[in-house]
């Protein structure tokens, strides 16, 4: 079988999943799976398949098929312009969360070392690529998963950081303790259950990681309350469902805090900034 039947193959079995976007993922899928690019497929459609690819290449459209995310079948997603490493232990890394570095680089000076704190770091992403945009910080990256922990050293290995991201293991600013931080960037679990249950592809991420073990409104309540509670309150970016935001707002309130809420390139409330008042 060629490239191009190949493709036609996938697509037409996509289709018939209702998959949004069948074109695309048959292309992703076997382009990861023959070890090229999509360029390439089409550059070459003529290009004979070997058998065991072509099996590895149907069984992932089948497991395509019944809503598993792309990331989790390659094992790989792009963030931030980087390859990342990826396993159902994480949430596939969003566009959305580049607001998280786009917001942080403006705060770190290139040429300065800082200390900064990723809260929730899942796959890594977001602390290995302030790493790799900010050559002088080090950056804590804190889990409640081992296996989270895992995939994001074999992410700083990978990008040729580890000795500059520390991954520990511990419940949000509790597993760092006293140290002074120069910036926090966290990533919470946020999704509201509705949106798990009407979206199939998340039904296989993690759910510790989309809504937390505590949901995501005690998850915010509680980080908030260990911010709160330190010596030294680093400014803090956060990654919000839009919904929360009202939360964030009233919450700091109450206690003195600068609060900025910030929209991403949808139109929606998307990162709140904590700047303590002393």
């Amino acid at each position: 079988m060629t490239v191009h039947e190949a493709l036609v193959e996938g697509i037409k079995a996509l289709r018939y999943f209702a998959l949004p976007s069948p074109e695309l993922d048959a292309e992703v899928l076997l382009a990861a799976i023959l070890r090229t690019t999509k360029e390439d497929l089409s550059r070459r459609p003529e290009r004979e398949v070997a058998k065991t690819r072509l099996t590895k290449y149907q069984d992932a459209i089948l497991r395509r098929g019944k809503h598993e995310p792309i990331a989790y079948i390659t094992g790989r997603k792009e963030f931030y312009g980087r390859d990342f490493v990826v396993s159902n232990h994480v949430l596939v890394p969003r566009p959305e969360s580049e607001l998280l570095i786009e917001e942080a680089l403006t705060r770190l000076p290139p040429d300065q070392h800082r200390l900064v704190a990723d809260i929730g770091t899942g796959s890594g992403c977001l602390a290995v690529t302030l790493a790799c945009e900010r050559p002088k910080i080090h950056v804590v990256a804190t889990d409640i998963m081992p296996e989270a922990l895992r995939v994001a050293q074999t992410n700083a290995i990978r990008h040729r950081v580890a000795s500059r991201v520390d991954v520990v293991h511990g419940d949000f600013l509790h597993a760092i303790h006293q140290r002074h931080l120069d910036l926090c960037i966290a990533n919470l679990p946020y999704v509201p259950e509705s949106e798990v249950l009407a979206n199939p592809d998340l039904m296989y991420e993690p759910i510790i990681a989309l809504r937390g073990k505590l949901g995501p409104e005690k998850t915010l309540a509680e980080f908030l309350r260990q911010w709160y509670e330190r010596e030294q309150r680093p400014t803090t970016l956060i990654e919000i469902h839009p919904n929360q935001a009202t939360q964030v707002l009233k919450e700091n309130e109450k206690i003195g805090v600068h609060v900025t809420i910030k929209k991403d390139l949808a139109g929606r409330e998307r990162m709140a900034i904590l700047e303590a008042k002393y």
